[in-house]
């Protein structure tokens, strides 16, 4: 009785398994699988908006951010930082450099991505001192104050004065 009980169930198993390969389940996981890959109003987002998953609303995607300062971040240190990602801090750039500290996010348009991104980046940012920051020291040149042990400088007066610029109000406005 047992073995015919197991018999039967392993049937049913493959007999449902023959249905979903053969199309017979169509009608009923279609329209699901529609329902959860549909887009926002049938289109993408507009940029800086992202959609929904619940609602099928967008929705602005700044509103759900998290990192102080987080406008101030976007408008002067990300592009910044998306530079140096280019040249070194990014897994297909320098292993070690991605490996100290991996920028690649700063290339991303993905509020939620940035955001993490602004959050990990102000680990490195003291903001009662931004001038002493590891973010500010590092591609400073030793001769002006900054760390020896980064082998990438700024030494270009203008260019590092936009920089540091550029991390001491992003910090300002993080406090």
């Amino acid at each position: 009785m047992k073995r015919d009980a197991v018999a039967i169930k392993y049937l049913f198993s493959a007999y449902i398994v023959l249905l979903a390969i053969s199309g017979g389940c169509t009608n009923v996981w279609d329209p699901w699988l529609m329902e959860r890959n549909r887009s926002c109003s049938g289109a993408a987002c507009p940029s800086g908006q992202v959609c929904n998953a619940v609602t099928f609303v967008c929705e602005s995607g700044a509103a759900t951010t998290t990192c102080g300062g987080f406008t101030q971040f976007q408008a002067s240190v990300k592009s910044q930082l998306a530079s140096c990602a280019a040249l070194c801090h990014s897994p297909s750039k320098d292993t070690q450099a991605a490996q100290a500290f991996d920028m690649s996010d700063a290339s991303s348009s993905d509020p939620y991505v940035l955001d993490k991104f602004c959050q990990s980046t102000l680990n490195r940012v003291n903001v009662s001192n931004p001038l002493q920051s590891a973010l500010i020291l590092q591609p400073t040149p030793a001769a002006r104050g900054g760390t020896a042990n980064h082998p990438y400088k700024i030494a270009d007066s203008a260019g590092l004065a936009g920089f540091r610029d550029a991390v001491v109000a992003w910090a300002n406005a993080a406090r």
